[in-house]
């Protein structure tokens, strides 16, 4: 699978999510159990998706593209601020003062990444990146999906060589707290 069909079936999933989030209701307990298993795993797929991007698309965008250094820092920008939004809504409680504030911000700045990718540098990357490539890393992508990490670390720098050498003891762990304290079930299907 190339990596634009990769990462558009992942904003498919995840724009779905969203609207699962939005239209539930926080008033009953079996609903907010649901919309907190939706944020759950929103934020093991958000975690996980950047992550691998972090490693082989934006890598790929920086020298594919003229423009590209330009392109790939604003979007690690966002991806960046999206990280902390979701280690917050990660660490907040339900029901506390500012959380449902940042599930909102949260909710927003997720839909505007993904316009921002699909709608200003998917084009570009269709221009300037031939089928091989994109095919080529849309596999190194699939495969690190497996093993990404499955929480957001904002204070990890969102740089390729330190993530390819940090980035498989970062989702050990993950994944061994995540054993630890029932969080698996959320991880099925990434």
């Amino acid at each position: 699978m190339n990596a634009l069909d990769l990462l558009a079936e992942d904003h498919q999933r995840l724009m779905k999510l969203l609207d699962e989030v939005e239209h539930s209701s926080t008033e009953k307990q079996l609903r907010l159990h649901r919309r907190t298993n939706l944020l759950n795993t929103i934020i093991i797929m958000s975690s996980a998706h950047q992550a691998i991007q972090e490693k082989y698309f934006w890598p790929l965008v920086r020298t594919a593209l003229p423009d590209g250094k330009r392109i790939a820092e604003t979007a690690i920008e966002h991806e960046y601020s999206t990280k902390r939004l979701l280690d917050e809504v990660r660490t907040t409680k339900p029901g506390q003062a500012d959380y449902a504030q940042l599930v909102d911000q949260l909710l927003r700045d997720l839909r505007a990444h993904v316009d921002y990718e699909q709608d200003t540098v998917w084009p570009r990357v269709r221009k300037f990146v031939d089928e091989s490539t994109l095919q080529a890393v849309g596999a190194k992508m699939q495969a690190a999906k497996t093993t990404a990490p499955t929480r957001p670390h904002p204070n990890i720098p969102p740089q390729p060589l330190l993530w390819r050498s940090l980035g498989a003891c970062v989702a050990a762990l993950d994944r061994a707290r995540d054993a630890l304290n029932g969080r698996r079930e959320h991880t099925a299907g990434r």
